[in-house]
């Protein structure tokens, strides 16, 4: 998100000169989406915490940036609502 430097406020995109929320010049706000299935009840609430740390770490020890420019998103996918070779996860599990 980029802020007017006068107020602070958000500007959008829309041409206007600004900073984003790091106070870096460009606008350049990766999205690291890591999708998957959902397992035995799916992952705790300290296991997201810790993959989200994890991956936004690897991302300022690679790239050299801020972590305040990393976005890190998290899906979780039943087994049933996730395919492989036209048939459901859970289908290929349930057979072996």
């Amino acid at each position: 998100m980029w802020f007017d430097d006068q107020v602070g406020t958000p500007t959008g995109l829309a041409g206007k000169s600004g900073r984003n929320c790091d106070g870096a010049d460009k606008w350049n706000m990766p999205v690291i989406q890591v999708t998957m299935t959902e397992e035995d009840g799916g992952t705790t609430p300290e296991q997201k915490q810790a993959l989200i740390q994890r991956l936004t770490q690897t991302f300022v020890e690679v790239m050299g940036r801020g972590e305040k420019t990393c976005v890190v998103t998290l899906q979780q996918i039943p087994t049933d609502q996730y395919g492989i070779g036209g048939r459901s996860v859970a289908e290929i599990r349930k057979q072996g």
